[in-house]
């Protein structure tokens, strides 16, 4: 018998739930809504969830209120959401609504089963709920929306950005319009949360510490711990992704000394991943592998994966290779190839870009290899050979790059000269969402719009050392103001708009200018307004996919 069925021939028989649980006499006067919001306002106290909820049961039984017991499994889902437990709760909740009749009930079951494959990370069968859910949603606007949202977590995790962002877009929105804070805080910082990490995937900083500080900010005066950490943990990893590294760091580092036992495990590899990265920036290696390898543990011991987590793997078999450590070298290797084939199964959109940056191939290969090491005997004879193999390997193997990758920037410099990236003076369409600059009138917004209009005409890009703070000064306002319509309007924070700008221009002139062409590297740099050769190229090719000299070089040839 299915554990569901268990379950509720313990609640409706003789010696069921609600006659062995005496309700405590505090409680027995509190309605159903009540003892609801109880539970969700305590969610962090497990004992005291479990008590509101077993109250509310009992009492529906009393009553023998079929929909208020429905009702009453819900918490459950959410109190035994790392158990099969959760899976079993969500089932009884579907068969019972179905034997009721009541679509939004049967579909809030498919959507806590949804709800509980996601945390899995089994992404299949998650989507699957969530749309069978969406079928019985009809005429139900919220939870409609709480859906979409739900689908909008799943496409970020398939990689799918833009599209998550614009659903996330709508459920701030709307969830807005029905002040969900004031109603279900748990669900407003899940908005907010998605809101600021979707931002953050798409290089939309400042947009990004928008809604961070805002989660920061309500989590505190709601005395809520997880959510507080999860924002200031979501900033930390925000604030690298700017390569502002100190405060990055300051952030991650209060995350990981206050927040064990706060924050979910998931959420705290997320913390040991970056504080890792950010001491590989700071030139502390074995630190960071000590945070590479409790990253690894807590992967173990949780069975988790996060998303685009491969790199701590990577670092770990490059550090143990340097010093001849095969034995881990060799551990490391079965971890990063167990992470590819979960990745490759769950994440389809991974496997292309696996392929690229570290080829599963060569890596099994690698493995055999160093498991040939370990247990042959060190014959001269024999290792020579296995040296001159890999050596082989990597000269096919590099020589087969470099001709794949003149091939790829041939194609991009042709694509680069038909269009002609001088870009002209358009003027905007308004965002589709206004609410990053609710705070700005609409003068001041059309007014800062005139202005980078004629900073674009009159070519202020060329200067160097260009900031937010004279910039805006010049223009009569301040560089928050700008900073959020540069962001909304251009779709870019206000570095890249300019140095976008200024590699638009380079491309016209070294097209159009002859002379241009002669110039060195680092004269050009300075000509369009970068402060070294270093920087420009570096912009240049994140931009255009190519670097300066190949342009150029290329250019000539046409000449």
């Amino acid at each position: 018998m299915r554990l569901y069925a268990i379950l509720l021939l313990i609640l409706f028989s003789s010696s069921s739930y609600g006659q062995s649980f005496n309700i405590p006499d505090s409680l027995k006067n509190k309605t159903f809504e009540e003892l609801l919001q109880l539970a969700l306002e305590n969610s962090e106290n497990f004992d005291i969830v479990n008590l509101y909820s077993k109250t509310y049961l009992s009492k529906a039984k009393q009553e023998k209120d079929t929909a208020k017991i429905i009702h009453g499994f819900h918490p459950f889902t959410y109190i035994y959401r790392d158990t099969d437990i959760a899976l079993a709760y969500t089932d009884s909740i579907i068969q019972m609504a179905i034997a009721f009749g009541d679509d939004r009930l049967i579909g809030s079951g498919y959507q806590k089963r949804g709800n509980y494959y996601a945390d899995k990370l089994v992404t299949d069968k998650a989507l699957d709920n969530y749309l069978v859910a969406k079928k019985y949603a009809k005429g139900y606007p919220r939870f409609n929306m709480v859906l979409d949202h739900n689908i909008g977590i799943i496409k970020r995790r398939m990689g799918n950005h833009a599209e998550a962002l614009e659903v996330f877009k709508r459920s701030w929105k709307y969830f807005n319009r029905k002040n969900v804070k004031e109603t279900n805080t748990l669900d407003y910082f899940e908005i907010v949360f998605a809101l600021a990490s979707s931002y953050t995937i798409v290089k939309k900083h400042d947009s990004a510490s928008l809604y961070n500080r805002l989660g920061v900010k309500e989590s505190s005066l709601a005395n809520n711990q997880s959510e507080f950490y999860r924002f200031v943990l979501n900033e930390g990893v925000n604030q690298y992704k700017k390569e502002n590294y100190n405060i990055a760091h300051d952030s991650i580092a209060k995350v990981l000394k206050n927040a064990n036992g706060v924050l979910s495990k998931p959420n705290i590899m997320v913390g040991l991943y970056y504080f890792g990265e950010i001491l590989l920036q700071r030139n502390q290696k074995d630190s960071a592998m000590y945070y590479f390898r409790s990253f690894d543990s807590l992967a173990i011991e949780t069975q988790t994966i996060i998303p685009d987590s491969r790199e701590p793997y990577e670092y770990l078999i490059n550090y143990y290779k340097d010093k001849k450590d095969l034995k881990n070298q060799l551990k490391y290797i079965e971890r990063l190839l167990k992470y590819d084939s979960i990745q490759s199964a769950d994440y389809k959109y991974l496997s292309k870009k696996l392929t690229k940056e570290y080829d599963t191939p060569l890596l099994l290969k690698e493995k055999e290899q160093l498991i040939a090491s370990l247990e042959a005997d060190k014959n001269t004879a024999s290792n020579q050979n296995i040296i001159i193999s890999i050596l082989l390997v990597l000269s096919l193997g590099g020589l087969g790059y470099y001709f794949y990758a003149q091939r790829r920037y041939k194609k991009r410099f042709l694509q680069l000269v038909a269009t002609n990236t001088q870009q002209q003076n358009v003027k905007e369409d308004a965002p589709k969402d206004k609410s990053i600059v609710s705070g700005i009138s609409e003068e001041t917004i059309t007014s800062l719009l005139q202005q980078l209009q004629k900073f674009e005409e009159k070519r202020g890009y060329l200067k160097t050392k260009i900031n937010s703070k004279d910039l805006a000064k010049s223009f009569g306002s301040n560089s928050t103001y700008l900073s959020q319509v540069v962001n909304t309007y251009k779709g870019k924070n206000l570095s890249t708009y300019i140095n976008d700008l200024r590699i638009d221009y380079a491309v016209h002139k070294l097209q159009s200018d002859p002379t241009f062409r002669k110039y060195t590297i680092k004269a050009i740099a300075q000509e369009v307004g970068f402060n070294t050769s270093e920087a420009f190229a570096k912009t240049f090719y994140k931009k255009t996919g190519i670097y300066p000299s190949y342009f150029i070089k290329n250019l000539e040839k046409q000449v």
